[in-house]
């Protein structure tokens, strides 16, 4: 019966996840030895993430764009289902020094990763919420997702949305952004705002909420 249904919605750790200073995303991509142009995925590195897709986009996108291109793809987390399918390409690829797989980064690293990067990336197929779309926004990272209702439901109008299907779309969103600075910082903007709507302290009341409820 849906009237005995209650959502609530995973929340974000605004005191951990916010906008990190200049210097402070300096100092994380020197640790990680990146360039000040990046695409960020942060997940598991396997199918249903649809990873392969993106690192296909972004070939696509490198191809068109000429030698010296700066932009860069980083790929944050652990090895997944399909990641040998994956680490294969990436291997054959003629710009596979542009592909960063940093593996497990501490959570204290993540923020300023974010904060820096060009965007944060999230193609999957599937998804319960999209956790990580909700932290990159809190940091202020523009965020590309795919047309999905989890992604939709939490992002709302926040985010620029690419069919999971098709990595040219995902390769379109890569040359907008490069080309179109203020589109970047619309959603930055819209991104922090949306934030806002989710914490962890919501998340409890809500909870709460619905244990009393039954009592």
């Amino acid at each position: 019966d849906s009237e005995r249904i209650t959502v609530t919605h995973l929340g974000v750790n605004h005191d951990l996840f916010y906008p990190r200073p200049q210097e402070e995303i300096d100092v994380a991509r020197k640790q990680f030895r990146l360039g000040r142009h990046y695409f960020l995925f942060t997940g598991r590195l396997e199918k249903k993430k649809n990873v392969l897709a993106l690192v296909q986009a972004f070939e696509q996108f490198k191809s068109g764009r000429g030698i010296g291109d700066p932009y860069e793809l980083v790929l944050v987390g652990h090895p997944g289902y399909g990641f040998e399918e994956l680490k294969r390409y990436v291997e054959a690829l003629p710009f596979k020094d542009s592909v960063k797989s940093l593996g497990y980064v501490p959570l204290d690293s993540l923020p300023a990763l974010l904060s820096g990067a060009s965007a944060c990336v999230m193609p999957s197929w599937y998804e319960g919420f999209g956790l990580t779309n909700l932290e990159a926004m809190a940091c202020g990272a523009p965020v590309i997702a795919s047309d999905i209702a989890p992604h939709h439901e939490v992002c709302a109008n926040a985010a620029f949305y690419i069919s999971p299907k098709e990595s040219q779309t995902i390769t379109r969103m890569f040359l907008q952004l490069a080309e179109n600075p203020s589109a970047v910082e619309q959603k930055r903007k819209q991104g922090i705002a949306r934030s806002k709507v989710f914490s962890w302290q919501h998340t409890a009341q809500q909870t709460w909420n619905a244990l009393r409820s039954l009592v």
